[in-house]
C-alpha cells in the first residue's frame, strides 16, 4: 500500500508545480520517480499471486502504481522539469511495461488497469505504434467497454466491481483520445451511462453500500 501512496503522492506534488510553479513540489516528484528508476530493476519478481510484478504481489497492481507514475513524469515534463524523463523511461518504465504485457487478464476488470497502465507508457516511450492493439484488441479498452459494460453501464462482474472498472475505463478513454483515437459512439455512450449506475443501488441515506472488494 506505501507504494502506491508514493506514487500518487509524486501526481500531487507534480500538478501542485505545475500550477503553483514551486520547486519544492518539482524536487519533491522528481526524487521519488529518479529513486523509482534507480531502485526498480532490484526489486524481485517473486510471491506473484495473480501474475508477475516486483513491487506489488499482482500484476494490476503494478499497473496503478505504473499510471501514476507515468502521470506524475508527463505533469513534470510538460511543466518544464524533465530531467529525470530519460532515466525513468529506461529503467522503470519500459521495463515495467514489458513485464505488465506478459500477462493478458482478458476480459478481468483487473486487464482494465493494465491496458490503462500500458496506454501510458507506451504513449511516453514513444511507442505509437504499440498503441492502437490496446485500444481494439481482444482484450482492449473497445472491447471492456462494449463487452464488459452492460446496457446500463454496469460492469459485468458486479457492482462490487463498478467502481475500479469504471475509473480504470476513464484512464483508458483519456488515454485514447490524447493518441487521437475515435472510438465507438455506443461503447462510449455505456461508460457515460456507468457513472449514474452505481446510484441506483443507494440506500435511503444516499450512501453506497460496502460490497466484497469495496471499502467502506
Amino acid at each position: 500500500p506505501y507504494q502506491l501512496w508514493l506514487a500518487e503522492r509524486a501526481v500531487h506534488a507534480a500538478a501542485l508545480f505545475a500550477v503553483r510553479g514551486d520547486a519544492r513540489h518539482a524536487d519533491f516528484a522528481a526524487d521519488i520517480l529518479g529513486q523509482y528508476a534507480m531502485a526498480y530493476l532490484e526489486f524481485p519478481n517473486r510471491d506473484n499471486v495473480l501474475g508477475p510484478t516486483r513491487p506489488f504481489f499482482s500484476t494490476y497492481l503494478e499497473s496503478i502504481w505504473l499510471l501514476q507514475l507515468c502521470v506524475a513524469l508527463d505533469l513534470l515534463e510538460t511543466a518544464g522539469r524533465g530531467e529525470v524523463g530519460a532515466q525513468v523511461r529506461e529503467t522503470l518504465i519500459a521495463p515495467s511495461v514489458a513485464l505488465i504485457a506478459e500477462y493478458d487478464e482478458g476480459a478481468s476488470n483487473r486487464q482494465v488497469w493494465n491496458n490503462a497502465a500500458l496506454l501510458a507508457g507506451h504513449l511516453l516511450l514513444g511507442h505509437e505504434h504499440a498503441v492502437e492493439p490496446i485500444v481494439f484488441g481482444p482484450s482492449g479498452l473497445v472491447a471492456h467497454l462494449e463487452d464488459g459494460l452492460l446496457d446500463d453501464g454496469t460492469w459485468y462482474e458486479g457492482e462490487n466491481y463498478h467502481q475500479f472498472a469504471h475509473r480504470g475505463l476513464w484512464y483508458g478513454l483519456q488515454l485514447a483520445g490524447q493518441a487521437g483515437f475515435t472510438l465507438p459512439e455506443s461503447a462510449v455512450g455505456r461508460f457515460d451511462r456507468g457513472f449514474a449506475a452505481t446510484f441506483a443501488t443507494a440506500l435511503p441515506d444516499l450512501t453506497l453500500p460496502a460490497r466484497k472488494d469495496s471499502q467502506y
